[in-house]
């Protein structure tokens, strides 16, 4: 999310378009709520997705145990490894390669929609080189509620508020992640101001989360 926001920030046009479908879709923030109208946003998903792309939680290096078989070890690549042998591929460094992502240094959360400036191939290319919650049977099992958060919370953020960095010099450099294991995140620190035409049901602090969350629950 701090990802997300940090990138809509340094990069104008995508908040602004971001905004426009957001203020195409709903009328009012109580309708954005999980739903048909949510999901019907797609430059609010390619955003969150790029943000995952950019700023993964997981960028670190995966590691696997080459398990026995009836070599004693396997074959990846060319090259045998004995069993027993750790390996594991970086996610930080497929999600930037060039050789899958199309300038990959750039925020463009138009290369997660097919059919406009990316084709479906490269569209496909870009999500196989990347794992936010990881692959496999050891993927995130929270991953779904993780997206639903993510697409209700920042809607709801961008729809009300025009935000703005506390130091616009953070947006000089691209999000920094730290990896312990888990990432540590470095800001972004925001300032929150309500868009023009927009009113907030509330302003009791207590009652802010449930205004931006949502209260599905």
């Amino acid at each position: 999310m701090a990802g997300t926001l940090f990138y809509l920030m340094q990069q104008q046009r995508c908040m602004k378009l971001l905004v426009e479908e957001l203020d195409r879709t709903f009328e009012d923030v109580e309708e954005i709520r999980l739903g048909e109208k949510l999901t019907s946003c797609v430059y609010l998903r390619a955003c969150v997705e790029e943000a995952l792309r950019m700023a993964s939680p997981a960028p670190g290096v995966a590691e696997r145990t080459v398990l026995r078989n009836y070599q004693g070890g396997t074959v990846i690549d060319g090259e045998f490894l004995d069993e027993g042998t750790t390996i594991g591929v970086g996610g930080w460094a497929t999600s930037y390669n060039p050789k899958y992502i199309r300038e990959p240094d750039r925020y463009w959360p138009e290369r997660h929609i097919a059919g406009g400036e990316f084709s479906a191939e490269e569209v496909q290319q870009a999500h196989n080189a990347y794992w936010p919650f990881l692959l496999g049977v050891r993927k995130c099992p929270g991953r779904k509620l993780a997206y639903n958060e993510l697409h209700l919370v920042i809607a709801r953020l961008v729809y009300l508020f025009e935000i703005t960095p506390e130091n616009p010099e953070e947006l000089k450099r691209n999000f920094d992640i730290l990896d312990h294991n888990n990432p540590k995140k470095i800001g972004p620190f925001v300032s929150f101001r309500l868009r023009t035409g927009k009113h907030l049901p509330t302003t009791n602090p207590s009652e802010m989360q449930d205004v931006i969350v949502g209260d599905d629950e």
